[in-house]
C-alpha cells in the first residue's frame, strides 16, 4: 500500500514540477519561493486514501486474487483510470493557479506504467531477492490427522516458517511416512519438548470437538513456557461463507459472512451509486419529461407504476417503473397467468395483452427502468446487482439457496441482464446472481456497466 501511495505523490508533484520549470532558470531563490497550501496537501491525502479505495475495491490488495500477472495488469490499468478521473475531480480548483490539470493524460499514462511497474518490482523483490533475508521462523505442529497435514504443505510453501516437527496423543490418526518421520513425541512431552528446542510458534491443528480438553492444556503449556500458540477457527465446515473475526470487546466471536465485501468497498460502490444515480436523474431529466408526457397522451392512468419488491435480506420497497401496461394490469394477473412462458416460478409472456403499444417501446429500450434511479439514491437498489423480484415471483420459490440473491442490494442492471435477460432460463438467472455475489469486485460492476449500453440497444432479450 505504501509502494502504491508512493506513486500519485510522485506523478503529482512532477506534474506541478514540470509547470513550474521556468522557475529552475531563475535560480533556487526563485524555486524555493514555491508553496505547498494547506489546502493543497488536505487534497493530496484525499487523493492518496481514495487511491487506496480503489485499489482495494477492484481487489488488488487480494493476493489470492491477483496471483496471475496478466490479470493484476489489466486491474492496475483499469484501477488507475478510476484514479485519474478522480484527479480531476479533486485538483482543478486547487490548481486553477498552476494548471496541472492539461497534464492529466500524460499523468494517466504514466500512473499506469509506474504502478504496474512498481508491482512488478515488489514482485521480483518478493521472489527473488527477500527470501535471503528471511529468518524462518519455528514452528511446532499439535496434531497429525487431516488439518495438520494441510497446514505442513500450507508451511512448505511459505518462506517465513520452519517446521520442526509434530507432537499428537498416542494412537492417533494414521499419518503419511513424511510427518511420521517428524513425529517428536506424544502431547504429555510437549513442555519438555518447548523447553529443550527453540520454537517460535506452536500451532494447533486437532480437531475442536472431540480434542477440546487437549487443547487447552496445550495452550496452558504454551502460556507456562512462553511461546506463542495459534490456533484456527475452522471449527464448521461453510461452503461460501468468509470467517471474521469480530474485535467486540465484550463479545469477541468469529463471524461467517455472506457477503465477503469490506467496509471500504461497499462505502466506494455506495458513493458511486449515489453519483451515478444523481449525474442520471439530472441529465436525463428532459428523457423522463418526454416519456411522462407521452404517457399522459397515449393511455389513461398514472406515470410511474409502484411495485413491492424484495430488496436486502428480504426487505421490501416500492420499486419504480415508467408505466407500460394498462392502468388495471394487476387486477387482471389472474386471468393471465394460464398464458405464463417462464420457467420455474417466474411469470413472463411474450405478447402479454396489457402492455400499451408505447409500453412495448419502453420494454424494447429499457427506458421504463430509468425512474429506478431514484431507488438507488434512497438507498434501496444499487446501479449494478441481482434484479429485485416480485412478491408473487419469491412466493413460488421451493429451494432455499435461491434466497441467497438477497444477500446483496437488487441492482437496475447486472449479469443477468448482459446474458440475455428474458432469453435465459431461470435456473441460470439463479445461477448468474449467485456468481455475481461471490465474485463482486469495482472491477465486475464497471464491466457490467460497460457491456449494458450495447445489450440495452439491441434490445437482446427485452420483453
Amino acid at each position: 500500500m505504501v509502494a502504491d501511495a508512493v506513486v500519485p505523490i510522485l506523478l503529482l508533484s512532477g506534474g506541478y514540477l514540470i509547470h513550474h520549470s521556468r522557475l529552475f532558470a531563475t535560480g533556487l531563490g526563485s524555486f524555493l519561493e514555491l508553496s505547498l497550501t494547506l489546502r493543497n496537501l488536505l487534497r493530496l491525502v484525499v487523493t492518496i486514501v481514495s487511491w487506496w479505495g480503489v485499489f482495494h475495491a477492484f481487489g488488488l490488495y487480494n493476493y489470492a486474487r491477483i496471483r496471475e500477472w496478466g490479470y493484476e495488469t489489466v486491474t492496475v490499468t483499469m484501477a488507475c483510470s478510476v484514479c485519474s478521473v478522480l484527479s480531476l475531480a479533486f485538483w482543478p480548483m486547487a490548481l486553477s493557479r498552476h494548471p496541472i490539470v492539461k497534464s492529466i493524460p500524460i499523468v494517466w499514462c504514466c500512473t499506469i506504467v509506474a504502478a504496474v511497474a512498481v508491482r512488478y518490482s515488489l514482485r521480483l523483490y518478493d521472489m527473488k531477492i527477500s527470501p535471503r533475508f528471511i529468518k524462518p521462523r519455528n514452528i511446532l505442529i499439535v496434531g497429525t490427522g487431516p488439518r495438520a497435514q494441510q497446514l505442513y504443505q500450507e508451511a512448505a510453501n511459505q518462506r517465513s516458517w520452519s517446521v520442526l516437527g509434530f507432537v499428537d496423543a498416542v494412537g492417533g490418526y494414521c499419518c503419511p511416512p513424511d510427518i511420521e518421520s517428524m513425529f517428536l513425541g506424544p502431547l504429555e512431552k510437549l513442555e519438555r519438548i518447548l523447553m529443550r528446542q527453540v520454537v517460535d510458534e506452536v500451532l494447533i491443528a486437532l480437531p475442536i470437538l472431540s480434542c477440546y480438553q487437549q487443547i487447552q492444556d496445550v495452550i496452558t503449556v504454551c502460556e507456562k513456557v512462553g511461546v506463542e500458540v495459534r490456533y484456527f477457527p475452522h471449527v464448521f465446515k461453510s461452503r461460501v461463507a468468509t470467517r471474521q473475526y469480530d474485535h467486540n470487546p465484550k463479545t469477541p466471536a468469529v463471524v461467517l459472512k455472506m457477503v465477503d465485501h469490506h467496509a471500504g468497498c461497499k462505502l466506494l460502490k455506495r458513493t458511486i451509486d449515489i453519483a451515478g444515480a444523481a449525474a442520471g436523474l439530472l441529465v436525463l431529466s428532459p428523457l423522463f419529461a418526454l416519456v411522462a408526457m407521452t404517457i399522459t397522451l397515449t393511455s389513461p392512468g398514472p406515470i410511474l407504476f409502484a411495485q413491492e419488491r424484495y430488496g436486502l435480506n428480504k426487505r421490501r420497497f416500492r420499486m419504480l417503473k415508467f408505466r407500460t401496461m394498462c392502468s388495471n394490469a394487476e387486477k387482471l394477473q389472474s386471468s393471465v397467468e394460464h398464458m405464463n412462458e417462464a420457467s420455474g416460478p417466474l411469470f413472463k409472456i411474450r405478447n402479454d395483452p396489457r402492455v400499451t403499444v408505447l409500453g412495448k417501446l419502453l420494454r424494447k429500450t429499457s427506458l421504463d427502468e430509468l425512474p429506478q434511479l431514484y431507488n438507488v439514491l434512497r438507498g434501496e437498489m444499487s446501479l449494478v446487482g441481482p434484479r429485485p423480484m416480485s412478491i408473487r415471483d419469491v412466493a413460488r420459490f421451493s429451494e432455499a439457496w435461491l434466497m441467497r440473491r438477497f444477500s446483496v442490494k437488487p441492482g437496475i442492471t447486472g449479469l443477468w441482464q448482459i446474458s440475455g435477460r428474458s432469453n435465459v432460463s431461470f435456473d441460470r438467472w439463479m445461477e448468474l446472481d449467485l456468481k455475481y455475489i461471490d465474485r463482486w469486485s469495482l472491477r465486475l460492476d464497471l464491466e457490467i456497466l460497460l457491456k449494458t449500453l450495447p445489450v440495452v440497444a439491441r434490445g437482446t432479450g427485452a420483453q
